[in-house]
C-alpha cells in the first residue's frame, strides 16, 4: 500500500506528464518526469526533464504521514515553509555539486498548493 505522500506524488507526476504532453513551459518541452530520482545518496520526490536527460524542475512534496502502530498527522506543511523550501533547495544544490549543472527551477507542493521558485539566484547568494 502506498503512503499518502507517495500517492500524492504519483498523482502530481501523472498531472505533469499529461500537461507536458500538450503544452510547453516557457517554450521548454518537458519530455520525462521521474519520481524518487536519486541525487547522490538522496532521492528527490519528482524531477521533470527536458530533452529526456536535462533536469528542468525539482519538486519536493509534503503530505500527512502515518507511522506504524499509530497516526502522526502534520497538516501545516505549506509549500513556502522554510523546512520544505530548504529541503528542495538542498536537492538543487546537491545536483549542482555532483553534476555542475544548476536545475533552473524547483517547486514545493502539498495537495492544496504548489510554489515554483528559481534556485540560480539563491545558489549564487549562497556561493554554492
Amino acid at each position: 500500500m502506498l503512503s499518502r505522500e507517495a500517492a500524492f506524488q504519483d498523482d502530481l507526476k501523472r498531472i505533469l506528464e499529461n500537461v507536458s504532453s500538450k503544452y510547453r513551459f516557457d517554450g521548454i518541452e518537458i519530455s520525462r518526469v521521474e519520481r524518487d530520482y536519486p541525487i547522490g545518496r538522496k532521492k528527490a520526490d519528482i524531477i521533470a526533464f527536458r530533452q529526456k536527460v536535462i533536469p528542468f524542475l525539482i519538486i519536493e512534496t509534503k503530505r500527512k504521514f502515518e507511522r506504524t502502530g499509530y497516526w502522526r498527522v502534520r497538516r501545516n506543511f505549506r509549500p513556502l515553509d522554510a523546512s520544505v523550501v530548504g529541503q528542495a533547495i538542498s536537492y538543487a544544490a546537491l545536483y549542482k555539486d555532483l553534476n555542475g549543472y544548476v536545475v533552473p527551477f524547483f517547486a514545493t507542493a502539498n495537495p492544496n498548493a504548489i510554489a515554483f521558485l528559481e534556485p540560480p539566484r539563491i545558489l549564487r547568494l549562497m556561493s554554492i
